[in-house]
């Protein structure tokens, strides 16, 4: 069968991600537990089924993240204009929980860096987000954020 990476999806083992290179380091996120949402309730770990969703296509310049959250977000000039907004969050919001966890430890464990230079990366168009600022987000507009991938055996946008 096709190879899958467990850290970013792609084609290719999870040893050889060029995107992800370090190892997952131990935190309690890792840990066997039940899912839990962004304010640490416990999930209850359904499937949910999209109908009539569309894929809308991201230009491909490492900023897609940001580009797919402006668009679905209100009053949001841009991309680049959201990314800025979110590294300064994340840069004054050190010590928020984010899953029962501070966001400092959450830096320091997916970079191993302090939450300013961290933030002072992120708010360089082409750095790829991730969980980090999907929580960022969702705390700094106050909305849900929901990530949907095909289910098993379907393309994207069938």
């Amino acid at each position: 069968g096709a190879r899958k990476c467990d850290k970013c999806d792609g084609a290719h083992a999870t040893h050889d991600c060029p995107h992800y290179p370090k190892e997952r380091d131990r935190h309690p996120d890792a840990l066997v537990r039940k899912p839990t949402g962004m304010g640490g309730e416990v999930s209850d770990g359904s499937v949910v089924l999209l109908t009539g969703a569309r894929v809308r296509g991201q230009p491909g310049d490492g900023n897609c993240l940001f580009h797919s959250l402006a668009h679905g977000l209100s009053g949001v000039s841009s991309a680049h204009a959201l990314r800025r907004e979110v590294a300064t969050f994340i840069e004054c919001n050190g010590e928020m929980e984010i899953a029962g966890t501070p966001l400092h430890q959450w830096v320091r464990w997916d970079s191993g860096t302090t939450v300013g230079a961290y933030a002072r990366r992120m708010a360089s168009s082409g750095c790829w987000g991730g969980g980090i600022e999907l929580a960022a987000v969702s705390k700094l507009k106050a909305v849900n954020v929901s990530v949907f991938e095909p289910a098993a055996g379907r393309a994207a946008g069938t």
